[in-house]
C-alpha cells in the first residue's frame, strides 16, 4: 500500500538550457522526489532561451521504483513586447 507522504515519482531535468519542474510555482533542485498530492501542482517551466533539454521521471509504486524514462522538451525563445 501506498503512504501518502511518501514519494511517487522522482523527476531531474539535464542540459544546458535551464528549465525546471516548479511545484505550485517554487522551483524544485535539478533532481526531486514529489508526492502524489503534489502532481495536480506541477510544471515544467522552459527557460527564457530556447533550446531543448532532456527530462526524466521515475514512479514509485510503493513498493519498488520503476525504471527512469526521458525525453527531450524543447522551447522557443519568449516574445517581449515593446
Amino acid at each position: 500500500m501506498r503512504r501518502a507522504s511518501g514519494p511517487a515519482a522522482a523527476l531531474a531535468a539535464d542540459g544546458p538550457g535551464g528549465g525546471h519542474f516548479a511545484i505550485g510555482g517554487t522551483a524544485q533542485p535539478a533532481q526531486t522526489h514529489i508526492t502524489v498530492a503534489s502532481l495536480a501542482n506541477l510544471t515544467y517551466v522552459a527557460a527564457d532561451a530556447a533550446g531543448s533539454e532532456s527530462l526524466w521521471a521515475q514512479a514509485f509504486d510503493g513498493q519498488e521504483w520503476g525504471p527512469w524514462k526521458n525525453w527531450n522538451m524543447g522551447s522557443t525563445a519568449s516574445l517581449s513586447g515593446g
